[in-house]
């Protein structure tokens, strides 16, 4: 019909992309990211691979100074909190490239998690040698890397000078 006009087409609104949010540290809880140095230890510990219950006793036993208050308590879910968390980061960690799954409840540490960990070992060590007024490179900083390094096996773990015969590959 002439004068008619077509109905007006509604534009699509541009969907902002999603947003990939960092997780909020409640009060009384651990941040998610300080289980990283200490599932890559463990893992490193026992050759690369270990089932995820061992994981997370093992954790249990290692973290028990640093674990805080609510992440004790039993969540939604049914699950003490903290073991929720690891589980959390456990997927980040994967996301990243150092872990993978080695099949049902298997954890494998890859190349680039035994890195990480390394990296993560000589940052503790420069802090540490940092904070007690040594210039880098020096003898002094040298020892106290290495003293560091024994502290900081204490806490987190020993990365073994040997590893699994054949890491996986990230």
């Amino acid at each position: 019909m002439p004068g008619t006009r077509a109905p007006a087409i509604a534009e699509p609104e541009a969907v902002p992309a999603p947003v990939r949010r960092t997780p909020r540290t409640l009060p009384g809880r651990t941040a998610q990211s300080a289980f990283r140095p200490y599932v890559l230890a463990v893992l490193a510990d026992h050759a690369g691979r270990l089932e995820r219950e061992l994981v997370l006793d093992e954790l249990s036993t290692r973290m028990a100074d640093v674990l805080q208050r609510d992440d004790l308590a039993v969540g939604p879910s049914g699950e003490v909190r903290w073991r929720t968390v690891v589980l959390k980061e456990r997927r980040a960690m994967a996301d990243d490239g150092l872990i993978t799954s080695g099949g049902l409840g298997l954890w494998e540490l890859t190349t680039t998690g035994y890195d990480a960990l390394e990296a993560i070992r000589e940052a503790l060590a420069a802090a540490e040698a940092a904070e007690a007024g040594e210039p880098a490179g020096s003898a002094e900083s040298a020892e106290s890397a290495e003293s560091a390094e024994s502290a900081e096996v204490e806490s987190v773990g020993s990365v073994g000078s040997e590893r699994s015969s054949e890491p996986n590959q990230a």
